[in-house]
């Protein structure tokens, strides 16, 4: 009675962390697509910061504009390389993370899945509510529950008393 209701807990835990496990390794595939895209706006905007910079430099060497014009830019500059180099650092990171998320020693790339073009099958609100009545987790807590029940029966079974009904001669 006991061993039913403990394998199947089992396999609900099981299944609650590849749930868990698949999610995760989502999460950081996604957070490298992320990133990616992030370091590409960075580096676009260090490249209008440069442009921006050059520009006011040549104002100031023709005479049409003052050198702290051109000084604030370079602070623009300067700022957008900070960025550039937090968002590779981001990348970075979660480029590692991936690899470790996957089973690699170093870090992992992700591509960008081109093939994924048909919609969703259901919304948002569905996917919680199916959620909320069959995730994984959800199975892994009412199977840990069955087994506690037979367990807790099993052993109130052991203390029942025992009768024992006949007639003794003598």
């Amino acid at each position: 009675r006991r061993s039913r209701p403990s394998v199947a807990s089992a396999k609900a835990r099981e299944s609650a962390t590849r749930f868990r496990t698949a999610m995760a390794t989502h999460a950081a595939y996604f957070a490298v697509l992320a990133d990616h895209e992030l370091a590409r706006v960075a580096a676009d905007g260090l490249e209008r910061a440069q442009e921006q910079f050059a520009i006011a430099r040549v104002r100031v060497l023709a005479g049409d504009a003052i050198t702290s014009d051109s000084l604030q830019l370079l602070l623009e500059v300067n700022r957008a390389r900070i960025a550039v180099l937090r968002r590779d650092s981001a990348l970075a990171v979660s480029r590692l993370r991936l690899g470790r998320q996957i089973g690699l020693d170093g870090p992992a790339e992700a591509a960008p899945d081109s093939s994924s073009t048909s919609p969703v099958p259901f919304t948002l609100a569905q996917a919680i509510d199916e959620m909320r009545r069959r995730g994984p987790e959800l199975e892994a807590a009412r199977a840990a529950e069955r087994r506690a029940s037979a367990a807790l029966v099993a052993e109130r079974e052991s203390y029942l008393p025992e009768i024992r009904v006949g007639y003794t001669m003598g």
